[in-house]
């Protein structure tokens, strides 16, 4: 029983990641202040909903999960399993971060400032976990990885799987191997950090195009507090300056 669960474990870790798109995922709060008026929003959104509105890294988590799935069981594609089991996963988890766009971005030179701020809910930390063992397991299997209990556990079932459907494996040079994925990781670091600063970028944008709205003031209001002003000046509470700069305040809300 054991065998068999490790040796479809990488379908079993895929189909709870495929689950768990379905519970919330994350929710983002924004908060708006303009001039001194201030506006909080926040929406919560189920991996679905992340995946369908991120756009390249959202398609990306659900190919990878294919990659994953067909190198494992299509006989045609399984010499190019281990690298796929360990190149997909480390698209997954870079997808789950970068998808939802967290960010805080502020602008308008003080007047106005834009913050978004996101959190991840149990749907999020269930993909992490899957993708994380997905990773480790086809980080033991490409470096074939021996000496204890469940690398070997791990590696036998991959074993098991060969001698039941007969592949051609090429020969892999470890070293070279190893530079290659290092190749892969500096492009994907560089990859993720253009577009965090995209994204960081197109905030500020909306910031800067869409302050928020001045309050709107009604004539008669506004008049309504002129003639207080008036009367506590005719009591002299207010000197005839102050009631001036007052009055002045109020006729400049009506413009």
């Amino acid at each position: 029983m054991k065998e068999k669960i490790i040796k479809h474990i990488n379908a079993i870790l895929c189909a709870i990641c495929v689950i768990a798109l379905a519970l919330p995922f994350s929710s983002v709060d924004v908060s708006t202040s303009a001039f001194g008026v201030s506006a909080d929003s926040s929406s919560s959104v189920n991996g679905f909903t992340m995946i369908t509105d991120a756009g390249m890294w959202g398609f990306l988590f659900l190919i990878a999960i294919v990659v994953i799935l067909a190198t494992t069981y299509i006989g045609k594609f399984a010499g190019y399993k281990k690298i796929a089991c360990l190149a997909s996963p480390a698209v997954m988890l870079i997808s789950i971060f970068i998808a939802p766009g967290q960010l805080s971005a502020d602008g308008g030179g003080g007047e106005y400032s834009v913050d978004i701020d996101i959190s991840y809910g149990p749907g999020f930390f269930i993909i992490l976990v899957a993708t994380v063992l997905l990773l480790g397991i086809g980080l033991i299997r490409f470096l074939d990885l021996k000496g204890n209990a469940i690398f070997d556990l791990i590696n036998c079932a991959e074993e098991g799987e060969a001698t039941e459907t007969p592949q051609i494996t090429p020969s892999v040079d470890l070293g070279a191997a190893a530079e290659k994925l290092g190749n892969v990781t500096k492009n994907i670091t560089e990859s993720v950090t253009q577009q965090a600063g995209n994204i960081v970028e197109k905030a500020k944008e909306a910031a800067q195009a869409k302050p928020a709205p001045q309050p709107k003031y009604n004539s008669d209001h506004v008049m309504e507090q002129i003639n207080k002003l008036f009367e506590m000046k005719e009591k002299g509470v207010l000197t005839e300056e102050e009631f001036t700069q007052k009055k002045a305040e109020f006729l400049n809300k009506l413009q």
